[in-house]
């Protein structure tokens, strides 16, 4: 019983501290502004098709539940609610040489955009190659510049890479809803922005 309590205190102490970690990742995607920019500078993108399926794993694919995503994959994970409809797991994993963090993106329970994030510059020379490689077999260096180009499959999922202070490759897709419920959640928004700005304004004139 005395065991079962220290357990739970230091799972309790290791979420705590996460969520204090990944708090400036969460803000970053506190405005769903954030999401919408990135889907339309993508389509700005000449898309590049590739035949094999972009997925995260032969077990979890676009559409994959919360649960389904965690049963699938070992890794330990902090979970934190960004709005009422999209949660984000968020990963630190070591694999051999290679340290990353993981970001697994769900909305309404279904994953709908994930990213890896190296800040090795041994993996930023070697990762665009490998993905290349992967999606477009021997000719993919040849074919692929991630600063100009998506990579695209049949199922209208994506990746691109951003190679800024850290080199990030980002898993995205257009089904399940999200990209149209980004655009109709921000217009109403703005939409609300300019009625309370008018009605501020003709409070104003009633008033001079």
């Amino acid at each position: 019983m005395f065991k079962k309590k220290i357990t739970q205190f230091l799972r309790y102490i290791r979420n705590t501290k996460s969520k204090h970690y990944y708090g400036n990742e969460l803000n970053r995607y506190a405005s769903l502004e954030t999401y919408l920019n990135f889907y339309n500078n993508s389509s700005k993108k000449e898309n590049v098709l590739t035949n094999t399926e972009i997925r995260f794993s032969p077990d979890i694919k676009f559409g994959s539940s919360i649960e389904h995503v965690k049963d699938n994959n070992p890794h330990e994970c902090t979970i934190l609610e960004n709005t009422k409809d999209c949660t984000i797991l968020f990963y630190r994993i070591k694999d051999g040489s290679h340290k990353f963090r993981l970001e697994m993106h769900f909305f309404k329970n279904k994953l709908v955009f994930f990213n890896y994030i190296f800040s090795s510059s041994q993996d930023k020379k070697i990762i665009p190659n490998l993905i290349a490689k992967k999606y477009l077999k021997s000719q993919g260096s040849l074919l692929l510049n991630f600063s100009k180009n998506t990579l695209t499959d049949g199922f209208r999922n994506h990746v691109e890479i951003e190679d800024s202070v850290f080199l990030t490759i980002h898993y995205f897709t257009f089904r399940f809803g999200f990209f149209d419920y980004l655009k109709k959640t921000i217009n109403n928004y703005q939409v609300q922005k300019v009625r309370v700005n008018n009605s501020k304004e003709s409070l104003l004139l009633n008033r001079i």
